[in-house]
């Protein structure tokens, strides 16, 4: 397996672990057109009878997934991370903030490992560890398309990822920041 192979798969297990502590359910789209993996949660429904029932909840945030090393992102004076991303990418996030009205609300998540693949993943005789930290982003109010018209699709353009958005255990307080009940 190449390396780009194995950092997907440890950072969609990531992203798996910390849905199933949200109580969030993945949905994997069969083709991956800008969306790796979709989120939502289960709705309880109580029926006339007083027992409840689950459904499927139709909040789906969709989640654009890349997983990548500390070398190559940069750590600016303020905290933050300047990232360069695919120039499609970014017009699918960029895109989809801008839709009316917008059916499901879209994130990119940056997985961040170390340089050093040895400390990628560890297994212990108490605990698992997976390093080092991951970051969401979503487009601001001043992200635009213009940025990208002169660009190729594949080519990249750096974007700034808050330190502030850095992922931890309570992924239910970004999820309903998009959609409060």
């Amino acid at each position: 397996m190449q390396d780009n192979d194995v950092k997907e798969n440890l950072s969609d297990g990531f992203v798996r672990l910390l849905m199933a502590k949200n109580r969030l359910k993945v949905h994997k789209p069969e083709s991956d057109d800008g969306v790796d993996l979709n989120v939502a949660p289960v709705d309880k429904f109580e029926r006339a009878n007083g027992k409840f029932t689950y459904t499927d909840s139709d909040r789906f945030l969709g989640i654009q997934l890349k997983c990548t090393t500390e070398d190559k992102v940069k750590l600016k004076k303020n905290g933050n991370y300047s990232y360069n991303l695919r120039v499609k990418n970014y017009e699918d996030l960029v895109r989809n903030k801008q839709k009316e009205p917008r059916y499901k609300e879209l994130i990119l998540v940056v997985f961040i490992l170390p340089k050093n693949e040895d400390d990628w993943f560890n297994i212990y005789d108490d605990y698992i560890h997976l390093s080092k930290n991951a970051f969401w982003y979503y487009p601001s109010i001043t992200d635009s398309l213009e940025r990208t018209v002169s660009k190729d699709s594949d080519s990249t353009i750096t974007i700034e990822i808050k330190a502030v958005n850095k992922l931890d255990i309570d992924f239910m307080s970004i999820y309903n920041s998009f959609y409060e009940d």
